[in-house]
């Protein structure tokens, strides 16, 4: 059966599409794996030996999807490995409070919409063998970019996949989730989908402007280089609250095993499968880096913030300087430090708690350690010359 299998993983280059591709090229599940780029060829870091590459694709655009599907691209696909988005990936994003609409399309819903819609309809008529689309979505699904007091009906933990919508009703992880239920049921039965939902994803991306894991190591090498300890950049609450994650690999295999799952048509969380704090994993992540860990004040004022503590010309230079110095990838500073989502995740006063109860009696085993994610993350870019030795 492997080798009548065919994955085209859609969002190739990001962080979750990448190590999506890692995973199912070499995996031994798929006789084929083809991979989808907007770009005019594929990233360099993404490894594609042995993948079909199709380049040059905007999902937004039906004609440049058709044209890409009348090339032969999708014949033969029997599932589609879903991880594209696109929006405006700044603070105001994040807590929606706006930020600027693309030209063509007024709304992120109307981008994100157009882009699924565009491929898997493109798939559905391209291929007859076409029985699965996997989409990743987030914990958005449950108001976590709100928090209490901004949801309705409420903010409540643990998140249930199938807890009341909470969120304004052009969030478009909705209407993807409603599109893929109505265009499945339509379908007679050719194909189902299934929709994951993870929290802040975490492991080595390129230019992704929520990339935690990588953004929290660059923040840490700066304060190193000037002498500093590893201060956290919020409050007590937010140091206390409880946490969860998920890791960018184990993601990848969960998206595997959606994909093969007998039933479809569900959604399901996908985070590391612990509950933890920032009081927790901060130490642990600091004496791994050689570092004093250093919490936030008990009377609950805040530490400095990221911006304040590496978001200067100076941390600029002396990003530069760590560059030159260890010979480090070539960056900008605000390639990999996205200043304003970790702002937002570690300024979080709330507890984000997603229940695992309904993948595991599905079948689903996956776990990983939140700490030594996190810490083996550090090794990796360091590795990879991403970051400063520790």
């Amino acid at each position: 059966m492997s080798a009548e299998r065919h994955a085209l993983v859609v969002g190739a280059s990001g962080l979750v599409g990448s190590h999506v591709l890692a995973l199912v090229k070499d995996s031994g599940v798929w006789g084929k794996v083809s991979a989808v780029f907007s770009r005019t060829a594929a990233p360099a870091h993404v490894d594609v030996e042995g993948v079909a590459v199709w380049a040059g694709v905007d999902l937004a655009d039906v004609g440049s999807v058709e044209a890409f599907a009348a090339s032969g691209a999708v014949e033969g696909v029997t599932h589609v490995l879903y991880c594209a988005w696109r929006g405006t990936p700044s603070l105001e994003a994040l807590t929606g409070e706006g930020g600027a609409a693309p030209p063509k399309l007024a709304t992120e819903k109307d981008l994100n919409m157009a882009m699924l819609m565009n491929v898997v309809t493109a798939v559905a008529k391209g291929s007859k063998v076409f029985t699965r689309a996997v989409v990743l979505h987030g914990t958005k699904w449950y108001g976590v970019h709100l928090g209490p007091g901004k949801c309705t009906p409420e903010y409540a933990t643990p998140f249930r996949e199938d807890d009341a919508r909470n969120c304004p009703a052009d969030l478009f992880y909705y209407h993807q989730q409603d599109w893929l239920d109505a265009a499945a049921a339509a379908s007679a039965g050719q194909w189902s989908w299934v929709c994951l939902r993870p929290f802040t994803v975490i492991g080595h991306g390129h230019g992704s402007s929520m990339n935690l894991g990588t953004g929290l190591a660059v923040y840490a090498a700066l304060l190193k280089a000037q002498g500093k300890g590893l201060i956290f950049p919020g409050t007590a609450a937010s140091y206390t609250s409880l946490i969860e994650a998920t890791s960018a690999r184990l993601l990848a295999e969960q998206m595997e095993w959606g994909a093969l799952l007998p039933a479809g048509n569900t959604a399901f969380n996908a985070v590391n499968g612990e509950v933890t704090r920032w009081r927790c994993v901060w130490p642990q992540l600091a004496a791994h880096l050689g570092m004093d860990a250093v919490p936030p004040p008990a009377d609950g004022t805040p530490n400095p913030t990221v911006a304040a503590l590496v978001g200067t010309p100076e941390a600029a230079a002396k990003w530069e300087e760590l560059v030159a110095q260890h010979g480090l990838r070539p960056s900008t500073l605000p390639e990999v430090l996205p200043i304003p989502f970790l702002h937002a995740v570690l300024n979080r006063s709330f507890d984000v708690f997603s229940s695992m109860s309904k993948a595991r009696g599905c079948g689903w085993t996956g776990y990983v350690d939140t700490a030594a994610m996190y810490t083996s993350l550090c090794d990796e870019l360091a590795a990879k010359k991403v970051i400063p030795p520790f």
